[in-house]
């Protein structure tokens, strides 16, 4: 591990857990290992801003080690070093948090000790604890399994005279976990499939046979398996008028996931609420605003897990096309924090670019975006889309059509290998007909209706309403 790396994960500690890591490290010295204390002592003194000038090889080598021959490969050896133990001392605070993977090497640590009555006594009370606070997520499913086959493969288990288990038990216990995370990949796979072009279809089909397995065999029956199965059968069936039933399961089971699954549900009810095509688009912006404020206020959601992008980006925008711009800027200021540090700069340039579009503050998105560096491909799309509307909302022709150029050339190049081709046509759409409009705003009397007759016929065209309004604001002049 190089000083950069040792660095860059240290900087990851609180105070609490560098000094932790301090009396770990002390203790798993010896003698002869007085340059690596004094080296974390120095470390540890500018913890956690780190100056630059202070943590760099050259110069920790002249402040400790001046008197040794060679002292920046012995600052390189430290670091390495310090470097293996700080990944031990991660593990074991990993182990400290996850009480299911403590719990389960002591059982192995007990039975290849041949301590078979701790061994027994333990998975009992594993057991026991379980029944009376089942841990949520689907991962449950598994631990359960695990459970059960630990004891049930352990030499001594058949002296135990507990007959509970059984090759059927098992089977139909990794069933349930098995069905569980199939159904809810394939689900995600199945919304990503609709952006970004992951060649799943011939899975997901095959998947859906699932479903059928699932009606024929009653053991697997389970609430979260049930749920999971919907939610695969409407978007699989496209029955998506189904959202309020499957809303209403969500929140009955919503306790029974992980906070990282309850996001990605919420994601998925999402898509299928705008997709369903019995009710308006403003209904179903509200049904999916009001499902993401519900889950932020009853703390389903921001408890340990960081927020993605996409989820992120997701909650400002259901709020900006239901008009809440005040709470969009509250969410913006106080989960921002949420997301993971190499994207988090650019997300919320674009989340607060997002609330000052919907506010015609046209300028100041463009100064947001003037900076940002996308490496997702969605998000590059989605940047593009903002500045191109932008630029005709200010009139700036010698910017607006060397973008729109530049746009269709982007998605014509990424079509079909990395973003979906319903995608990626209905954005080209969006291009074609705002460049439509940017060439007739300037001429005398635009013959403008047929265009919006256009618009209003195409199923598949992004940012529609927006189109729409910028045709209806042509006619009226």
């Amino acid at each position: 591990m190089t000083e950069k790396e040792l660095i860059t994960i240290l900087h990851t500690l609180d105070t609490k857990e560098m000094r932790g890591f301090g009396r770990f490290l002390k203790g798993t010295a010896e003698r002869t290992s007085q340059d690596r204390i004094a080296f974390f002592d120095y470390l540890e003194k500018y913890h956690p801003k780190f100056p630059p000038k202070k943590i760099e090889r050259e110069y920790i080598a002249q402040k400790l080690f001046s008197d040794v021959p060679d002292p920046l490969r012995k600052v390189r050896e430290l670091a390495n070093n310090v470097g293996a133990v700080l990944k031990d001392f991660l593990v074991q605070e990993e182990l400290r948090k996850q009480k299911e993977q403590y719990d389960f090497l002591l059982l192995e640590a007990y039975k290849r000790r041949k301590l078979d009555n701790f061994f027994f006594k333990k998975a009992d009370e594993i057991d026991k604890a379980w029944k009376r606070k089942k841990p949520v997520g689907i991962k449950q499913l598994s631990n359960e399994y695990l459970l059960k086959k630990t004891a049930f493969t352990h030499p001594g288990y058949i002296q135990t005279n507990k007959s509970l288990i059984t090759y059927e038990v098992l089977t139909r216990q990794l069933d349930k976990y098995y069905f569980a995370e199939k159904l809810f990949w394939t689900s995600c796979l199945k919304v990503t499939e609709d952006f970004v072009n992951t060649s799943g279809a011939d899975f997901i089909e095959k998947q859906y046979l699932i479903r059928e397995i699932l009606e024929n065999n009653k053991s697997l029956q389970n609430s979260q398996i049930e749920f999971l199965a919907e939610v695969l059968d409407v978007l699989i069936t496209e029955h998506f008028q189904n959202y309020p039933q499957l809303e209403e399961r969500f929140i009955e089971n919503v306790l029974s996931f992980d906070e990282s699954e309850r996001n990605d549900l919420i994601d998925i009810l999402n898509h299928i609420s705008l997709r369903d095509y019995t009710i308006s688009k403003q209904e179903a912006h509200k049904r999916a605003f009001g499902l993401n404020k519900q889950a932020i206020e009853k703390q389903w959601i921001f408890r340990d897990e960081y927020l993605s992008g996409f989820r992120f980006l997701n909650i400002v925008g259901t709020a900006c096309l239901v008009e809440d711009l005040d709470w969009a800027r509250y969410f913006i200021e106080t989960f921002g924090i949420t997301l993971g540090k190499d994207e988090r700069d650019d997300i919320v340039s674009i989340a607060h670019a997002t609330v000052d579009f919907k506010d015609g503050l046209y300028e100041r998105v463009t100064d947001r975006l003037l900076h940002t560096r996308f490496r997702n491909i969605l998000y590059k799309v989605y940047e593009r889309t903002f500045r191109l509307r932008c630029y005709y909302e200010l009139r700036h022709s010698e910017l607006f059509s060397p973008l729109a150029q530049s746009f269709k050339d982007f998605l014509r190049s990424h079509r079909k290998k990395d973003l979906a081709e319903d995608f990626a046509q209905g954005v080209l759409n969006f291009i074609r007909f705002v460049c439509e409009l940017e060439k007739r705003r300037y001429e005398f009397r635009p013959d403008i209706a047929p265009v919006l007759e256009e618009i209003k016929s195409c199923d598949n065209v992004a940012f529609k309403k927006w189109l729409i309004e910028k045709v209806e604001e042509l006619i009226k002049k």
